[in-house]
């Protein structure tokens, strides 16, 4: 077992990150997600430009990702809140988010909250936990904005089961850190 300072990551979290990953690729590959991926050792050529159809597939993979942390989000959030005092406005609320709520997914509290009074609130993770294993490149920088869709679902499902509306956007700063967005509908 790794000890309270250690940055190796217990089994758990590994298997989440791993699960993820796996979730995305599967949306990805669509009515092919019940065939195994290509495992052949073989040098494959760079990838080619992204079709209208494969564009189309990627955005429709992220909307059900999204969907997932959605309904998650709802169920964890009615959890959490079962039995607690009613908030008393929405920034009580998108402090509960911050603290709380955070706490009970990604182990940690927000970094930073910011707001315009006027229904939008930034929340800024540092290190966010689902990117801090993520590379530089390309290829992983685009995985990890694909990662962001469960926790905007997570956010938004859970905002939504109090009755708060809102858009909820994810933004990368510089790996692991990263910005999100949420605008509440009026």
């Amino acid at each position: 077992m790794a000890s309270a300072g250690s940055k190796v990551p217990d089994a758990s979290e590994a298997l989440y990150e791993l699960l993820l990953e796996e979730i995305v690729n599967t949306l990805k590959r669509g009515k092919d997600a019940d065939a195994e991926p290509a495992q052949d050792d073989a040098p494959t050529d760079p990838p080619a430009e992204p079709t209208p159809e494969d564009v189309q597939r990627e955005q429709e993979a992220m909307k059900k990702f999204e969907a997932m942390g959605y309904h998650v989000g709802q169920g964890l959030f009615e959890s959490q809140t079962r039995g607690s005092p009613r908030f008393s406005g929405q920034l009580d609320l998108i402090k509960f988010v911050c603290k709380d709520f955070w706490t009970t997914v990604f182990q940690k509290q927000v970094d930073n909250l910011r707001t315009n009074h006027k229904g939008v609130y930034v929340l800024q993770d540092n290190e966010f936990r689902i990117l801090r294993h993520i590379g530089s490149d390309a290829a992983s920088k685009q995985l990890a904005q694909q990662l962001l869709a469960f926790p905007c679902g997570l956010i938004r499902g859970g905002l939504a089961s109090v009755g708060l509306i809102a858009d909820v956007k994810a933004e990368i700063a510089q790996l692991p850190a990263c910005r999100f967005n949420i605008e509440v509908r009026q």
